[in-house]
């Protein structure tokens, strides 16, 4: 499902940022541009894979 903001409530000129929050619940990694799915891919599959 995806999340949905008001109208309104988001600057379309702010820089776009990832974080990937691990099960410890601390930042695993972070990226502060846009990403495509490869990237996206290289950043997550170490968090999943921990155990």
């Amino acid at each position: 499902m995806p999340i949905r903001f008001e109208k309104g409530t988001l600057n379309r000129q702010l820089t776009p940022s990832t974080l990937v929050i691990d099960r410890h619940a601390e930042v695993a990694a972070r990226a502060l541009q846009a990403l495509d799915k490869s990237a996206l891919s290289t950043m997550v599959k170490p968090v999943l894979a921990e155990k």
